[in-house]
């Protein structure tokens, strides 16, 4: 029994050295790791004390006789030092690591230098007291979750050197009121700015994939999408509060759930080189008109459900599959049915008030 307890107090201080965070040096109250002793670099990371007030990085920093750049700000490094109040990154710095500044609510305004190329994950999530950041023109990637949760964020800068925007990038940024995505963006991952609201959104021209849900449940007026997208992924703009959208030629796919719940959006361009309506595409909005091109041979299961305003529908004259319950419980009256399309599989599945039907 004792050797039992003797190998459970071992295992337990192993772990405790293992979860705690270690630093190299110290020097005016910062804390250094090394991270090459070859080109002799460090990190700043956390250390005894948390970081409070005006803290103010420099270039270089010497121990022990050696001088070192300083290169980056660690994992974690600044994380839940809320009375941190202002920081001074220097241009020597190329990274910001994985939740660096993770929960300083404290933390009002960050100027980050020209020398950073990423921003990683999570690195200002849930900064709530910041109000402004400007990203520079040397990052190229922005991280999940990088700024997510930044609700007094009011501002920000995504520069052309950005490429992707990662998931969750700006999540929950409920202060934003416009944004504009640079045209060197070509990714905009999953959720990546959900819940966020925004006057006017203009999705730059090289964007050729995204997530779903980026927009989901978002407050957004007017958003303009760039030419080079050809999919409206699923749930892209689910329950956004959006008054109009823009859909480029090259948008061949409208998938599931991409408009779902958009009870402000009374009108919307199909394009000509649409060819698949998904799934509840948008059911629940608040279409009141719609013509569906020529170009579309297939409408999903739901798609155009419960949009109770809807009166006015134009069918596709190539259409082949209706999916069920297409245009269930909407308002309207008559339809012309496409020859394409056999009465069998047409019946009953738009609206069981329909009273009148025509095939042309």
């Amino acid at each position: 029994m004792k050797k039992i307890n003797l190998l459970f107090t071992v295992l337990l201080l192993l772990c405790s050295v293992g979860m705690a965070k270690a630093q190299d040096f110290e020097i005016g109250g910062i804390y250094y790791n090394i991270l090459s002793s070859t080109d002799n670099s460090v990190e700043v990371t956390s250390g005894t004390n948390e970081y409070t007030g005006t803290v103010v990085i420099h270039e270089s920093v010497t121990y022990n006789g050696i001088t070192y750049s300083v290169t980056s700000i660690g994992e974690e490094a600044f994380e839940y030092c809320t009375e941190l109040t202002n920081i001074e990154i220097p241009n020597s710095v190329t990274s910001i690591e994985e939740s660096a500044f993770d929960g300083c609510t404290g933390l009002t305004s960050i100027t980050i230098p020209n020398s950073v190329t990423s921003i990683g994950k999570g690195a200002f999530s849930d900064c709530t007291g910041l109000t402004s950041i400007t990203i520079p023109n040397s990052v190229t990637s922005i991280e999940i979750y990088a700024f997510s949760e930044c609700t007094g964020l009011t501002s920000i800068t995504i520069p052309n050197s950005v490429t992707s925007i990662g998931d969750f990038a700006f999540e929950d940024c409920s202060g934003l009121t416009s944004i504009t995505i640079p045209n060197s963006v070509t990714s905009i991952e999953y959720q990546a700015f959900r819940e966020g609201k925004f006057n006017r959104v203009v999705i730059g021209d090289n964007i050729t994939i995204t997530g779903s849900h980026v927009f989901g449940d978002c407050e957004m007026n007017s958003v303009a999408v760039g030419c080079k997208l050809n999919t409206i992924a699923k749930g892209m703009f689910y329950r956004a509060s959006l008054n109009s959208v823009f859909l480029p030629a090259n948008v061949t796919s409208i998938d599931n759930e991409a408009f779902y719940g958009c009870t402000l959006l009374k009108n919307v361009n199909i394009p000509n080189s649409v060819e698949h309506i998904g799934i509840s595409a948008f059911a629940s909005s608040g279409l009141t008109s719609v013509v569906i091109p020529d170009s579309v041979t297939e409408i999903g299961n739901y798609a155009f459900e419960s949009c109770y305003s809807l009166k006015n529908v134009t069918l596709s004259k190539s259409l082949v599959k209706m999916g069920y319950a297409a245009f269930a419980r909407t308002a309207i009256e008559s339809i012309e049915i496409p020859k394409s399309l056999d009465e069998c599989s047409w019946s009953g599945w738009y609206n069981y008030k329909l009273d009148e039907t025509q095939y042309n």
